[in-house]
C-alpha cells in the first residue's frame, strides 16, 4: 500500500516542524484555558462592546459562561484554525510540490515503487502529522482543563468537537493535496493550494462580522464547520461534519487519480 522507508523518512525529515507547531499550540493553549474565570464573562462582553468588528472577525464572540464555550470562542475561532491549516500548507510544499519542482520526484518514480504508492506514502506522512497535531491538541486541552478546572469540561462534547476539526483541516488539506497534484510548477501549486485556504478564511473573517457580507459564507468549506454548534450536539453540525468527510475523500481520491495519469516534467 504505501513504501515504509519512505514513510519513515518523510516522519523523520519533518519532525522538527512539527515540533515548532506543538510548541505555538501548547502556549496558546495554556495560556487560553488559565484565563476561563466565569467571573470574567461580563469584562470579555466590555471588550466585544468595544471592539465588536475586531473581535467578530477573529471569531471571538461566543458564549464564554462555560468552559466548553469558552474553549470555542478562544481557541477554535481562529487559533486552532489558522495553525494547523498553515502546518498542513507546509507539509504539502515540502513532500509533493518541492519534490516536483526541483526534479527529485524523478528518482521516486524511478524507482521499483508504482506512482500510487508514492503519492500515498507522501499522503500518509501529511495525513499522520495533521492527526497528531490535533490530537495533542485534545489531550493537551483536557488534561489543563482537568487540572485548573476539575469536571468543568464537557470531555465527550469536547472530543466530538475535536473530531470534526480534524476532519475540517482534512478537507483543507485536500485543496492543497489536489492543487499539488494538478499542476507541475509550485508557483501555480502553491498559488491554488496556499491561496484558496487562506482565501477561505479571509472571506469567514469577513462574513464573522455579519451585515452583507454574510451572503458569502456558503462559498467557503468554513461553514460547514460548526464549532459551537458540534459542543451543542445540534444535528445541523453534524452534518456539516459527514459534508467535510465526503469532500475531503474526493478531493484526496481525484488528486491520487490524476497524480497517477498526468505526464510530470521531471
Amino acid at each position: 500500500m504505501i513504501n515504509w522507508a519512505l514513510y519513515k523518512q518523510g516522519i523523520k525529515s519533518n519532525l522538527k516542524l512539527c515540533l515548532v507547531f506543538v510548541t505555538i499550540l501548547t502556549l496558546y493553549t495554556t495560556m487560553v484555558i488559565s484565563m476561563y474565570d466565569p467571573q470574567l464573562a461580563k469584562t470579555l462582553e466590555e471588550f466585544f462592546r468595544i471592539m465588536p468588528d475586531v473581535m467578530s472577525m477573529m471569531g471571538m464572540n461566543g458564549d464564554v459562561t462555560s468552559l466548553n464555550s469558552f474553549i470555542v470562542t478562544y481557541l477554535y475561532g481562529f487559533i486552532f484554525i489558522i495553525f494547523p491549516m498553515v502546518f498542513s500548507i507546509i507539509l504539502v510544499n515540502k513532500l509533493i510540490i518541492s519534490h516536483i519542482d526541483r526534479g527529485s520526484m524523478s528518482y521516486l518514480l524511478a524507482s521499483p515503487n508504482s506512482r500510487r504508492k508514492i503519492i500515498l506514502t507522501q499522503l500518509k506522512v501529511i495525513g499522520t502529522y495533521i492527526f497528531v497535531l490535533i490530537l495533542y491538541s485534545t489531550v493537551l486541552s483536557i488534561v489543563t482543563c482537568q487540572l485548573m478546572f476539575p469536571n468543568e469540561l464537557n470531555i465527550v462534547a469536547f472530543l466530538i468537537l475535536n473530531l470534526g476539526i480534524l476532519i475540517f483541516h482534512y478537507a483543507l488539506n485536500g485543496i492543497s493535496f489536489l492543487a499539488s497534484c494538478i499542476f507541475n510548477d509550485s508557483k501555480n501549486a502553491l498559488l491554488i493550494g496556499i491561496g484558496l485556504p487562506l482565501i477561505f478564511f479571509i472571506i469567514q473573517m469577513l462574513v464573522n462580522m455579519g451585515g452583507k457580507l454574510e451572503k458569502f459564507k456558503y462559498i467557503t468549506l468554513f461553514t460547514l464547520f460548526d464549532a459551537m454548534g458540534l459542543i451543542n450536539r445540534i444535528t445541523s453540525a453534524y452534518y456539516g461534519i459527514i459534508v467535510l468527510l465526503i469532500i475531503s475523500v474526493a478531493l484526496y481520491a481525484l488528486g491520487i487519480i490524476i497524480f497517477k495519469k498526468r505526464d510530470l516534467s521531471v
